[in-house]
């Protein structure tokens, strides 16, 4: 079990890469609207599909599509309104393992991706879909998924992160770490600290992943900086996957 800094940590990031504007495309449901960035970088690189939380994406990809730019990694984000529109509150369709594989055969075929370097990262209800689709999409991040019942996959790549603060963080804390996965716990933080602040007022509920509802604590900072370890996490596994290919 290794805890991940909230403040801003000491990390060796690629060299920033510059990017044009980000364009959106129409996939096939149950994806719907997605954006995809991508690093203005002469050779192909890696892409990493973002799978939104129970209400769509609602800005929380922003400080993740940030970090993954910086090193070199492309994204595409899913759950942009047209799919939860599709599936009314509180049941994005973006945010299952289905969407997940719509988009990740959608990427592999775009001009500019890195043959074999495709990766996810999921929040909260998204965050349980990345890791059942993880033999599909190689490395796979859960954000805050809720640890109840959850299975890491046994030899692709992953990292759990979640809040050592939340009131289910002993779920995550008890799990036992596979062979190739890294669980990794954050001091300070409870639920949704990447939020938008101005989508949770006063601590607002949200829809658990479990089910039911659960009071998220956004924190802008600790998200930029958790993000910036996720996507160096990320860069390291792709340049490994890259070294043996």
């Amino acid at each position: 079990m290794l805890t991940l800094a909230a403040a801003p940590a000491a990390l060796v990031l690629a060299a920033p890469a510059t990017a044009g504007p980000p364009t959106h495309h129409e996939l096939p449901a149950p994806v719907g609207t997605a954006q995809l960035q991508r690093p203005e970088r002469a050779h192909a690189v890696p892409l990493v599909v973002l799978l939104p939380d129970a209400l769509g994406d609602e800005g929380r990809a922003a400080p993740y599509v940030a970090a993954l730019e910086r090193n070199g990694i492309a994204s595409l984000v899913l759950g942009l309104g047209i799919a939860s529109e599709r599936g009314g509150p509180g049941t994005d369709p973006a945010s299952s393992t289905m969407a997940a594989g719509v988009a990740l055969t959608w990427a592999a075929a775009q001009p500019g991706v890195a043959a074999g370097q495709l990766g996810l990262i999921g929040l909260g209800a998204g965050g349980r879909a990345a890791l059942a689709a993880a033999e599909a999409g190689g490395p796979v991040v859960a954000v805050d998924p809720g640890c109840t019942g959850l299975a890491l996959p046994d030899w692709m790549p992953s990292l759990l992160v979640f809040g050592r603060a939340a009131p289910d963080a002993d779920d995550c804390i008890a799990l036992e770490e596979p062979p190739a996965g890294v669980i990794r716990g954050v001091p300070g933080l409870s639920h949704g600290w990447d939020v938008r602040p101005e989508l949770a007022p006063g601590s607002a509920l949200m829809p658990d992943p479990l089910g039911g509802r659960r009071r998220v604590s956004p924190n802008p900072a600790a998200a930029q900086a958790v993000a910036d370890q996720v996507a160096a996490w990320l860069a390291h596994q792709f340049a490994a996957r890259g070294e043996r290919q």
